[in-house]
């Protein structure tokens, strides 16, 4: 007995009494190359063998026929591991139309079942890829058709200029003035609206937020400031803090120096206090 590779070492390693006896080598070399393990191996991927993207019908069916020798290696192949090889060829086709035309035709044979799904795929593949018309072996009819091409569209240069010549002079200048003068709108329309964009406000507006002309209060980009405890980051009418009293306007909820109004109630207490010390 010769053997070669891993099955020598395997030889190599085994005892002389176990190497004398068939049996016993022939136990050992399957367990190596072939155990049981592996057997469930090919059985399962045996039932999920399908068609691959590119596989050929044939190559397809021999891959299944070899799947199934090497998932049953108790006997002999025969015709019950035939019919299943053509089962599983027929599910793995992943083409219902091509599934049922092989079916039907009840192959006995896995050659006969790949025949059936040939013939098939040729048919369909006919149908969907019709033959395209031959091209024109004439070497000169795309120089001619160049030629005609370039005429029709002289022709159709040649035509549009009679027509803008045989047009009276008066139509193309009244149409001129119209087309000027829908640009001429177009343009007035386009600086209304850069104008109105622009805020032009009056020289001797003040804004009291920050106290520059030129601008009213919601149009500052001064921080906001709150008139009633006189920090940043709120609105007066949002402070938490108690209202306090202007001595300005003896109004509450604002400082003296936001106020808006006059001295109206300093100049009226002042002329009353002057009024009080004349009469004494």
């Amino acid at each position: 007995m010769s053997l070669r590779g891993t099955a020598q070492k395997l030889l190599g390693d085994l005892k002389p009494e176990l190497v004398k006896s068939y049996d016993s080598l022939k136990s050992v070399l399957a367990q190596r190359f072939n155990p049981k393990e592996r057997v469930t191996a090919y059985r399962c991927e045996f039932r999920s063998r399908i068609r691959k993207r590119g596989e050929s019908l044939a190559d397809f069916g021999y891959a299944l026929r070899r799947l199934v020798r090497l998932a049953y290696p108790e006997g002999e192949y025969n015709t019950v591991l035939e019919q299943l090889v053509i089962n599983q060829f027929i599910n793995g086709l992943s083409n219902v139309e091509m599934e049922k035309h092989v079916q039907f035709a009840h192959p006995q044979t896995l050659e006969a079942a790949i025949a059936c799904a040939v013939e098939f795929e040729a048919f369909t593949g006919a149908q969907m890829n019709p033959p395209r018309k031959p091209k024109d072996d004439n070497p000169l009819s795309l120089p001619v058709n160049n030629i005609n091409r370039n005429k029709q569209n002289k022709e159709k240069t040649e035509n549009s200029r009679k027509e803008m010549s045989a047009c009276p002079q008066n139509e193309i200048k009244d149409l001129t003035e119209v087309i000027s003068s829908c640009f001429g709108k177009m343009s007035d329309k386009l600086d209304n609206l850069t104008v109105g964009k622009t805020r032009n406000y009056p020289s001797q507006v003040t804004c009291y937020k920050c106290g520059k002309e030129g601008h009213f209060a919601k149009f500052c980009r001064k921080e906001t400031e709150c008139q009633n405890c006189d920090k940043f980051g709120h609105h007066y009418r949002n402070c938490a803090a108690p209202a306090t009293h202007c001595v300005n306007c003896n109004r509450w909820g604002h400082l003296a120096k936001y106020c808006r109004t006059t001295n109206k109630v300093n100049d009226f207490n002042d002329q009353t206090g002057s009024n009080d010390k004349g009469n004494d």
